[in-house]
């Protein structure tokens, strides 16, 4: 009898599952030239063996025969056609040999092949991030030329489908007979067309106001996660239904890395996308994958999106994480004239910076240092929310107009009719089938107040004991600054004993936690509406919440309330909860028989009433202003890394427009390889000036560069490797609008790694600018100031933006 074995599942001869074994055995201890022997031997005598020819690519590769390498791939791919994986290493293979283009094509054969191939589709974003000769004009001429057909969705070609259905149903219409029993028949199209008219993508010339949404951030969060949280949700939830909203132009848009430009993103992708990722939180979904590579590779792919001039710049999640976010406002402010409406959540990194990480507390300061430079108003979700914009706006010296901020209540019912109700018995996979239990749905972060209500639960087991204490049931991922929350767990077996913590659940397995819960809580200690509450309630749950910030605005006379921070508060509350049936009944039939939340329409509608409201109530809304500098000051073009803010806080960023930048570091900021613009703003009454700015080169390579200075002849010079130089010119009163326009552009550029997105990805960057300075040309003490500084290594001294000390009293009675 012949007997066969096995390799990755395939049956093969005894000789041939030898040489396999050597093989693996020569690439375990480093001998690729060997290994790559033994795998030709095997599947000399046996050619059918796809998995053995990718070994063998991999072999040559290692031992750097490349061309050798190449036609091991080549062969993978004749035995497998659809299979994504041989062409994603030729790619790689491509790339160790410096031919970017056949990388790119390779890259995108498998991405065609394999649409659920993520390391493929983020190789195309590498490429059009890196100076790989690979543009997305190119990608589509190859595209074109291998597949004959367009892989960019756009909602172009659903649009005309909807348009000649509705044209057919409304034809239809006119002839059916006006008789009572045709009403039926009547109604059922008329719903069609009602149908069709809101699945029909915008026409351009529709709606007397565009209305842009940015989903950046949530394109961004889907790229390292799936089930959406709180702000989200919230976005989800308004643009869905802002999408049916008649007479109005309502487009998705977005950034990504490696396209330096404002993307549309397709409606029927984002609907596509967002009812996905409610589904579960398995992110290894061949679905999911498939889906969000697709909506990837039609970003990268996609034309840019043109702004209809005037339109309304909406974002409804958060930015403030996003890199290089307000470079691109300013080319849309400056270009299409759009206004920038943000909707602002909370305060949080700068009300409560304890309870953040050093890194998003800086970003964040950044974030709301440029939201003040660049919105025309505001959306805030809560009263609490608009008293910190007014407090963070006066100490960063804007005078915000009260009535430019609208509260948009987030009180919506976030329950889904659609959402498919599991049974209770669904509950013992988690073993809360036979036991009461009240619900925390909140990320584990010690803002949460998880700290506090460990403490409470420790309290009510003092009390009762833990036989009669009720099962706490914490239910979100991990945050930040949670290791006290875990440590409570580790110390009280009896606690431990009594809480359960559940992550990554989809809607319907909430869904059913919440129906089941004897009641809530949400001891957070600040917030800036408190989703979770308004959640609980329209399951009509009570919820015990913290008496803090805006909570008490989402709970109103709903919830019950203790004191923020508070362990013996809250069991207190609990505790009245627990063993008082008939007040708990009470509460929850208050509930029941008063408790309106509003529908996602309703809110969707508020949002485009008030901005609507803010266009006509203030036709003069401020096209973005130029911003000045400050004459006599340094103007560094660095990142923020002050974790609280102060009068003056700012940043020379403001002054970078187009979109020749990458973003700014802690030393400075590299510009693109077509350069750098600087525009800025100058006094009216000016002299002369004298300009200095501040280079920086690559520490391995010189770099010639060039500033133009309009209006004045360019200036060119050579930095040797990694000198920073300063750079000066005299600029005289000129007919400039007030405005200094100048543009850096270095003659060398090199690949370089930048953090983005909490990853690392390669970027092409030339000459760098750390910073600039100003002063009037005759003004002989500022210039032997900046001189003394220049020298001394103390420029930060005369910093724009830096904090200024009040004098103390005793300092003014020693002057005195």
């Amino acid at each position: 009898m012949f007997k066969t074995k096995k390799s990755a599942g395939v049956s093969v001869t005894p000789a041939v599952h030898r040489l396999i074994q050597q093989a693996n055995a020569a690439r375990a201890s480093g001998g690729w030239s060997v290994a790559a022997e033994y795998f030709a031997a095997a599947v000399a005598r046996d050619p059918s063996l796809y998995h053995v020819w990718m070994q063998l690519g991999h072999a040559h590769k290692e031992s750097k025969s490349y061309q050798k390498a190449e036609q091991a791939y080549l062969k993978a791919t004749e035995l497998r056609p659809t299979a994504g994986e041989p062409y994603l290493h030729l790619g790689h293979l491509y790339k160790v040999t410096g031919d970017y283009v056949k990388a790119g094509r390779a890259y995108m054969h498998a991405v065609k092949v394999d649409p659920a191939n993520a390391d493929a589709v983020a190789e195309l974003h590498r490429q059009l991030g890196a100076s790989s000769g690979m543009t997305r004009d190119r990608m589509l001429q190859f595209l074109e030329q291998e597949f004959g057909e367009d892989v960019v969705d756009t909602d172009e070609g659903l649009g005309r489908s909807v348009r000649q259905a509705k044209e057919s149903l409304s034809k239809i219409l006119a002839h059916l007979p006006g008789k009572a029993e045709e009403a039926r028949l009547l109604r059922s199209a008329s719903m069609m067309l009602e149908n069709i008219d809101r699945m029909a993508p915008a026409d351009e010339n529709e709606g007397e106001v565009a209305l842009i949404f940015d989903a950046s951030d949530l394109i961004g969060y889907y790229s390292h996660a799936r089930l959406p949280t709180g702000i989200q949700r919230v976005q989800i939830e308004a643009i869905t239904n802002a999408l049916n909203a008649p007479n109005r132009q309502v487009k998705i848009c977005c950034f990504i890395d490696g396209r330096e430009d404002w993307l549309e993103v397709p409606i029927s992708q984002f609907r596509a996308i967002t009812e996905l990722s409610v589904r579960s939180g398995a992110r290894d979904d061949p679905e999911w994958v498939s889906a969000l590579n697709r909506l990837h590779l039609t970003l990268v792919l996609a034309d840019p999106l043109e702004f209809p001039d005037g339109a309304y710049l909406i974002n409804l999640g958060t930015s403030w994480w996003l890199h290089n976010y307000f470079l691109f406002v300013r080319a849309a402010q400056e270009k299409h004239r759009i206004k920038y409406i943000p909707f602002i959540h909370d305060f949080i990194p700068i009300v409560t910076p304890q309870h953040c990480v050093k890194g998003l507390t800086q970003d964040f300061i950044s974030w709301a240092i440029g939201v003040f430079e660049h919105a025309a108003c505001y959306l805030v979700n809560s009263q609490a929310t608009k008293r910190d914009l007014l407090k963070v706006a006066a100490i960063l010296g804007h005078d915000v107009d009260p009535d430019d901020i609208a509260v948009i209540r987030l009180d919506a019912d976030f329950r889904k009719p659609e959402t498919r109700q599991l049974a209770r018995g669904e509950l013992a996979k988690w073993g809360l089938d036979n036991e009461p239990y009240v619900l925390f749905v909140s990320t584990i972060e010690s803002r949460k107040g998880h700290v506090v209500a460990m403490d409470a639960w420790l309290e009510l087991i003092q009390r009762h004991g833990g036989r009669k204490t009720p099962r706490l049931v914490c239910v979100g991922k991990n945050g930040w600054l949670n290791d006290a929350v875990f440590q409570r767990l580790e110390q009280s077996d009896e606690l431990a004993s009594r809480v359960t913590i559940l992550s990554y659940l989809s809607d319907e397995e909430l869904s059913l936690l919440y129906r089941n819960c004897q009641f809530t809580i949400y001891p957070s200690l600040y917030e800036g509406w408190g989703l979770p509450i308004t959640e609980s309630l329209c399951y009509g749950k009570p919820v015990i919440a913290a008496r803090s910030s805006s909570l008490p605005e989402a709970g109103g006379e709903f919830a019950v309330y203790a004191e923020a921070g508070s362990p013996v508060q809250l069991a207190n509350a609990v505790e009245n909860m627990v063993f008082d049936p008939v007040y708990r009944a009470e509460r929850q039939l208050k509930i029941a028989t008063d408790f309106q939340p509003r529908t996602w329409s309703d809110v969707a509608q508020q949002i485009d009433d008030e901005i609507m409201s803010l266009v006509h109530s203030r036709p003069a809304l401020a096209d973005h202003a130029i911003p000045k500098a400050k004459i006599g000051a340094y103007h560094p073009v660095t990142r923020n890394v002050a974790t609280r803010i102060w009068p003056g806080i700012g940043s020379g960023e403001i002054f970078r427009t187009g979109l020749g930048w990458l973003w700014p570091d802690t030393w400075g900021c590299w510009t693109r390889p077509e350069g750098g613009e600087l525009t800025i703003g100058l006094p009216s009454d000016r002299k002369p000036l004298r300009v200095y700015l501040l280079l920086q080169n690559f520490p391995n390579h010189t770099c010639p560069w060039r500033l133009r200075i309009k209006g004045l002849p360019s200036i060119d010079g050579e930095l040797q490797m990694g000198e920073h130089r300063w750079v000066s010119f005299d600029y005289p009163v000129l007919d400039d609008g007030g405005t200094l326009r100048m543009k850096l552009r270095g003659g060398w550029s090199e690949i370089i790694k930048m953090s983005t997105g909490g990853t690392i990805k390669e970027y092409s960057a030339s000459v760098g600018l750390k910073g600039f300075f100003l002063c009037e040309a005759d003004d002989h003490v500022a210039r032997t100031k900046f001189l003394e500084a220049a020298s001394l290594g103390t420029i930060s001294d005369l910093d724009a933006f830096r904090e200024h000390l009040e004098p103390t009293q005793d300092e003014d009675d020693w002057n005195n």
